[in-house]
């Protein structure tokens, strides 16, 4: 009889059993996450195109005074519709004015549509238009049914900048917590998974993350200052959303572009409603407090609160 030594033995019934199970997993996760970031890219790819259209229809009509016709580009998964004197015409499609890219499957990708007479370029998708693209690329993966919400919330942690256990949703929106540690590296994480730093529209809604968020972001390591920080969407320079004009004399605005108005009677660590810096941040409190602050770019580590939207 030959007998096997240890180093020709195959694997056992169980090992194989637990080999396939942990691939049925991974290939649960990994197939509809993969799904999401091809049409994600056709679609991103579809904005950019039509995006360029504009500019490239605006410099015609400055240049020549006539509309003229732009560069047809091809798509995937998307076709670019216009016409009048030819397919490409800046005019758009005669009767609205209209150029379009319109993709093979509108419940799965969005279309984007170019308004010819006052150059607004908007989306329209899953029954919403508007004009904020990055509500629109995070819509792309979310179908607004309870199953999908788990879909919704393992896609995004899959990428190892998010935090895990940080999901929560309220009414149209969704929220997770991100890497930093600055201010501009969690608005740039935000923006790589299809949304902003928070805006904070009312009361009840700074009420809802307080609570939801204080036992979390006591868990954030302390920055040099001794403080954590949730950063937060608002900002008090740049050419970010709707200026808004404070008792200080300084502007701000949000990052995502909304004109929310809202702001707590306190805003400040040991400064009430005074202006030292361009950027905010929730910070916890030992006592159970969350406060907004301001404060400057080179201070205060964080990690940043996401919110996307989620129908």
């Amino acid at each position: 009889m030959i007998m096997k030594n240890e180093s020709e033995k195959g694997f056992s019934l169980i090992e194989l059993v637990i080999v396939v199970s942990v691939l049925s997993v991974l290939s649960a996760i990994a197939v509809p996450t993969f799904n999401c970031f091809q049409r994600k890219s056709k679609a991103t790819a579809a904005l950019a195109a039509i995006k360029q259209i504009q500019t490239e229809c605006e410099i015609n009509k400055a240049d020549t005074g006539i509309e003229g016709t732009f560069t047809s580009s091809n798509l995937n998964s998307y076709q670019i519709q216009s016409d009048g004197t030819s397919s490409n015409s800046c005019g758009g499609v005669s009767e609205t004015g209209l150029i379009s890219a319109i993709p093979n499957d509108t419940n799965l990708l969005p279309t984007f549509i170019l308004a010819i007479n006052n150059s607004q370029l908007t989306y329209s998708f899953k029954g919403e238009t508007g004009t904020d693209f990055s509500k629109c690329l995070s819509m792309i993966c979310f179908n607004g049914n309870a199953g999908s919400t788990t879909e919704f919330q393992t896609e995004l942690e899959s990428y190892e900048f998010v935090q895990k256990d940080t999901f929560f949703k309220r009414n149209n929106s969704c929220y997770v917590l991100v890497d930093g540690p600055k201010w501009s590296d969690a608005q740039a994480n935000a923006v790589a998974i299809g949304g902003n730093l928070v805006t904070i529209n009312d009361e009840a809604e700074d009420r809802w993350i307080a609570e939801t968020y204080l036992e979390i972001g006591q868990n954030i390591p302390q920055d040099s200052w001794g403080v954590r920080n949730i950063h937060i969407g608002l900002t008090r320079s740049g050419d970010t959303g709707e200026k808004l004009q404070n008792a200080a004399g300084h502007s701000d605005g949000w990052v995502s572009g909304e004109s929310s108005s809202y702001r707590p009677g306190f805003w400040g660590i040991g400064e009430g409603m005074d202006w030292d810096g361009n950027f905010s941040s929730l910070v916890i409190q030992q006592n159970g407090d969350i406060t907004w602050n301001d404060f400057p770019a080179t201070r205060h580590d964080g990690q940043g609160m996401v919110e996307l939207a989620c129908n």
